[in-house]
């Protein structure tokens, strides 16, 4: 998918529950994060850089306090976490550490991190051994992420 209508999508996407200009700049950095790493475009590094070029929004990478249920707030500590975390362990404990909407933010930073090298591919193995199967559980996840590579 190219890069506009990658936007365009994210743009549609959160106009259906986060209808206004903070959620849809979230919604397009997630994505352009997620461009960035799958295209090997740079660094983790340069990640606040590149979506500070493509969506004009200047993102912390410093949140140390709990995560509101904002958009932006949000962002600021899904980069935080990502620019301080060398694995997918420590992306999704430093999340959680942070306290509020961690959910929002372990999922989205976690998601992220899986396109990029940088990050070591290490969750622990009870998280995969003990997943419910249901309709969307663990056979689902599996030939969705083989759909991703």
């Amino acid at each position: 998918m190219d890069k506009t209508e990658m936007l365009e999508k994210a743009r549609i996407q959160a106009s259906v529950t986060h209808n206004t200009h903070e959620g849809v700049v979230a919604s397009q950095a997630v994505a352009l994060a997620v461009y960035y790493f799958a295209n090997k475009i740079g660094k983790k590094e340069g990640l606040r850089d590149y979506l500070y070029q493509q969506t004009n929004e200047l993102f912390s990478i410093n949140k140390t306090t709990r995560i509101a249920c904002d958009a932006i707030d949000t962002i600021d500590a899904v980069l935080t976490v990502l620019s301080q975390s060398s694995s997918l362990t420590e992306v999704l404990d430093k999340s959680v550490k942070l306290g509020g909407d961690t959910d929002s933010v372990a999922s989205i930073a976690c998601g992220i991190a899986f396109f990029s090298n940088e990050y070591a591919k290490n969750f622990p193995d009870f998280l995969e051994r003990d997943i419910e199967n249901g309709p969307y559980g663990k056979d689902y996840l599996v030939k969705l992420s083989e759909k991703l590579r």
